[in-house]
């Protein structure tokens, strides 16, 4: 549905911040439902205020395009934490998984 790129927002006097853009995909642009999927997502996360829930900072369109600048958080996903344990033959201690499990746990609360 949507692709999230690295970006520089830019602001006055030299202001600069690194984020999270998240732009729905060409393909499922003139699909209101998709649109209206996109939007609701982007009306409920800014709506959430947790540490472990990544902050919206601004919604907008470009070219027909619907984005979202989000907080930009450095560091690995799960997916490819999993991917690495799968390189060298082992699968993800279970103390991570809970860990991970415990911190998502928190923000949806």
């Amino acid at each position: 549905m949507a692709e999230v790129l690295e970006a520089i927002a830019v602001g006055a006097g030299g202001f600069e911040r690194r984020v999270a853009l998240k732009r729905m995909l060409p393909e499922h642009g003139d699909d209101p439902e998709y649109s209206r999927m996109f939007v609701e997502e982007a009306r409920i996360a800014s709506l959430v205020h947790h540490a472990n829930v990544a902050a919206i900072f601004d919604f907008g369109v470009a070219d027909g395009v619907p984005f979202q600048v989000m907080e930009l958080v450095d560091g690995a996903d799960t997916r490819t934490l999993q991917d690495k344990a799968r390189d060298i033959g082992e699968t993800m201690p279970v103390e991570v998984a809970l860990h991970i499990a415990t911190e998502v746990a928190h923000g949806l609360a």
